[in-house]
């Protein structure tokens, strides 16, 4: 009987994505790589470099999106994160898979004045539209020769921060709408940002142009994905064990009601919607971390994004649709993502190309798609988790080898004092250290 893909070890994971042509062997060599970066790359990478942190790739495989399956690797620290989000995605991929959408995929930039002394400074940084296209065209040819550059100006009127604040007259933001194709974008955008300020300085010599730089509030590159799940999809084979037809579908219905409930409580209670967007992150940071993307841009765009109307909320929505008789449970969840695909620190770093490969995506809008489903996949197991057997019987299961290995267990003394710990009535360091010493005078 062959063996699921998590009963394999690392290398025949490795060695069956190479047979299934998702991994080449170059990239999985990459992947396997105990080293990380060579020296001399990594003091490059950043200043006063002393040493590199290492972090495991785990894989979700069988993300089904808009009629393709993909199989999308992870990186973190934190134990379940991975088979949360092959648990979510596994059971969406039953029900028939994700859909998303990404409607466009534009970055933006801010070019702002501070104090204006003009009351019509709007109107008539407005009619230097055309001047302003130009300098933006001219300041960066190869985006534009690529298909990208400039799509959208507008101008905004900006209140004072407040009585005791340095300006009193406020601010006037010029928002750049920026096509970057593939790349995440940050230095075409300033150079374009920059670009424009040199022209409001020229024409507005008696105002003070305060700044140019990218806006990680990426609403112009919004991903929306959903999915509908039969709510007999929901209920976990060990407890619909030995249940009749109509207990079964009773189970079902209630569970699918409670996610919804618990998905609704993350729109009223902002406690509540912190760690909800938390468990939707676990997904995206941990994809966009494996291969190279900005992390802290992600996070900070899609923390905002849940406070977009003046409270901050879930990012996700669950809800009952469907009959009494056939409830369906509807997940839906919109999230700007500008993801990229090329550029940045990607091909610098081994592992995250390998890892980019592995995804096997076209562009950079597909792969925002696919992310924002392993997101969505990984906050329904959470929520299911939550509202069944409670969080904890999963999480403290694939806590248990973090345990082990920080007592000091190595190679098969991990799963023998993981195994032991499961079995305790309290599983912390002391309960792992004495399972250890255990162990080891057993040897």
């Amino acid at each position: 009987m062959s063996r699921r893909f998590y009963e394999l070890s690392p290398a025949e994971r490795r060695e069956q994505l190479v047979a299934q042509g998702l991994l080449t062997p170059e990239a999985s060599e990459a992947l396997a790589s105990p080293s990380g970066l060579e020296a001399h790359t990594a003091s490059r990478l950043v200043e006063n470099q002393v040493g590199q942190l290492h972090l495991p790739i785990g894989v979700v495989p069988g993300v089904l999106v808009n009629g393709r399956t993909y199989t999308v690797p992870l990186c973190t620290e934190e134990a379940s994160v991975v088979a949360a989000a092959s648990n979510g995605a596994r059971i969406v991929r039953e029900a028939g898979g994700f859909t998303a959408v990404t409607p466009s995929r534009l970055v933006t930039g801010q070019v702002v004045v501070a104090e204006p002394h003009d009351p019509d400074l709007v109107t008539r940084i407005e009619q230097c539209r055309e001047e302003l296209f130009a300098a933006a065209a001219r300041a960066h040819p190869s985006i534009v020769a690529r298909g990208g550059g400039l799509r959208g100006l507008r101008v905004r009127a900006l209140p004072p921060a407040g009585p005791d604040a340095a300006g009193a007259r406020g601010f006037v933001s010029v928002d750049l709408s920026v096509d970057v194709r593939d790349a995440m974008g940050a230095n075409i955008v300033d150079t374009i940002g920059e670009a424009v300020a040199a022209v409001l300085r020229e024409r507005f010599p008696e105002e003070e142009v305060l700044m140019a730089i990218i806006s990680n509030y990426a609403v112009e590159a919004l991903v929306e994905v959903s999915c509908d799940l039969p709510a007999p999809l929901l209920v976990q084979a060990r407890a619909a064990r030995g249940l009749a037809p109509e207990e079964l579908a009773d189970l079902a219905g209630r569970t699918a009601r409670r996610i919804a409930l618990a998905s609704d409580l993350a729109q009223v209670d902002t406690a509540r919607a912190v760690t909800h967007n938390k468990g939707v992150m676990n997904g995206i940071h941990a994809a966009a971390l494996a291969i190279g993307n900005d992390t802290r841009a992600m996070e900070a765009g899609c923390h905002a994004w849940a406070a977009r109307d003046g409270r901050y909320r879930g990012l996700s929505r669950w809800s009952l649709t469907g009959s009494r008789q056939t409830p369906v449970l509807h997940g839906q969840m919109s999230v700007p993502l500008p993801l990229a695909s090329v550029g940045g620190t990607i091909h610098a770093l081994p592992q995250a190309e390998a890892a980019l490969r592995l995804i096997g995506v076209g562009d950079a809008a597909e792969l925002a798609r696919v992310v924002a489903a392993v997101g969505l996949a990984q906050n329904l197991a959470a929520l299911r988790a939550l509202v069944t057997d409670g969080i904890q019987k999963g999480h403290m299961a694939m806590h248990s080898r973090a345990l082990a290995i920080t007592v000091g267990a190595r190679g098969e003394q991990i799963e023998q004092v993981a195994e032991l710990l499961r079995q305790a009535p309290r599983m912390n360091q002391d309960t792992a250290r004495t399972l250890l010493a255990q162990a080891r005078a057993e040897a």
